[in-house]
């Protein structure tokens, strides 16, 4: 008997449109206040996934406090925003077209979700490893969804 476990890379989660508004933030960005500022609905939820994205991006001096996250990463300041929802808002604060900031946030966004696809895989292995599964077949499929048939005793 087999058991097949599909690790399907996306991120599932409520994009909500509502702005937030926390003193962390203004704590994290307070050197920028009186720049322009677009503020874009994510699914991130992952504080510790969302910083290796961040560093796998090239982000720098990334901060945070207890509800947000703030960085600089290629020409502008970019803060992250826990809603009550426990998602983040991201924040782009500076001289930034609204494009490139959707363009950003859905690299970003894919990027996490890479990273989530990873950490779920190597849990999955290593659990079925610990209950003696032995895995007969891995497939990586053209959508990237990962594939992986375990023999059950």
């Amino acid at each position: 008997m087999s058991v097949i476990i599909s690790i399907v890379p996306i991120i599932l989660g409520s994009i909500a449109a509502s702005a937030a508004a926390g003193t962390a933030v203004a704590a994290i960005d307070n050197d920028f206040n009186n720049q322009s500022s677009i503020e874009l609905p994510t699914n991130i939820r992952n504080e510790k996934i969302l910083r290796e994205t961040l560093l796998k991006m090239g982000a720098q001096n990334i901060l945070s406090d207890s509800n947000s996250i703030g960085s600089d990463i290629d020409h502008f300041h970019i803060a992250f925003v826990q809603k009550e929802d426990l998602t983040y808002n991201i924040r782009f604060v500076g001289d930034v077209k609204k494009e490139d900031a959707i363009n950003f946030r859905d690299e970003l966004i894919a990027e996490y979700g890479n990273l989530v696809q990873s950490h779920v895989y190597e849990t999955l292995k290593r659990k079925a490893e610990e209950k003696r599964l032995k895995l007969e077949k891995e497939v990586l499929q053209a959508d990237q969804t990962i594939v992986l048939t375990y023999r059950v005793n």
